[in-house]
Order: C-alpha cells, then sequence, then structure tokens
C-alpha cells in the first residue's frame, strides 16, 4: 500500500506533532507524535502494520490496539479528502491495532476543524 495525500495538501511538522492543511478549504488536522509518525512512516511506503508495529514499539501487548487505531486513522484521512481514495480504504483492512495512547484520532483530526 502507497498512502498518497491530495495534491491541495500540506504538511508542517510541529514541536508536539504535525499540522495536515487542507489548502482548498482552510481546513487543518492537528496531529500528535505519534500520528505524525504513523503518517510519515505510511508516506514512505510503509506498511500498514510496519506503522502499526512502530507505534506499539515494543510493547507486543499494544499491537492489536494499535492497528485498530491505525484503522480508524486511514478512514479519517479518506473521509476528510486528505489522503486519495486509491487503495487506502482497502488496504486499512490489512491493518491490526495501534496503541490506544499512541494515537487519539478522532480529538486530533477534529481539534483543528473549523
Amino acid at each position: 500500500m502507497t498512502l498518497r495525500l491530495k495534491p491541495h495538501v500540506s504538511l508542517t511538522d510541529t514541536e508536539t506533532g504535525m499540522v495536515v492543511l487542507d489548502e482548498d478549504s482552510g481546513r487543518y488536522f492537528e496531529l500528535n507524535q505519534p500520528a505524525a509518525t504513523a503518517l510519515r512512516a505510511l508516506l514512505d511506503g510503509a506498511d500498514p502494520a510496519h506503522a502499526a508495529a512502530l507505534l506499539a514499539g515494543d510493547r507486543p501487548d499494544l499491537i492489536e490496539r494499535a492497528t485498530t487505531d491505525l484503522r480508524h486513522f486511514l478512514q479519517q484521512l479518506t473521509d476528510t479528502g486528505i489522503a486519495a481514495d486509491t487503495g487506502v480504504t482497502a488496504a486499512s483492512d490489512t491493518c491490526g491495532t495501534t496503541a490506544g495512547t499512541a494515537l487519539r484520532t478522532a480529538k486530533a483530526w477534529r481539534k483543528g476543524s473549523r
């Protein structure tokens, strides 16, 4: 799976993670550090299972939750129009779960919404 952001999306790293800007709508989304790490890994070509493993770190007991969180995160990327539809939703079905404390996707993605 190769995650692709839509052309009107820009990323900026911050001290606490990353800001994703939809230049067409002016909406922005603030990601915490774990979400930013997952997004960077996916954009660099990592598959969802690898990105979930990065989030779980040395805690194999968290891999299932990391995979579930990552699946939701990928869905949010497509639902908000940030990521291209091609392959993202289908590929997200192959991932497991991410650490619960690693991704607070709903909160992180909604925090910057206008």
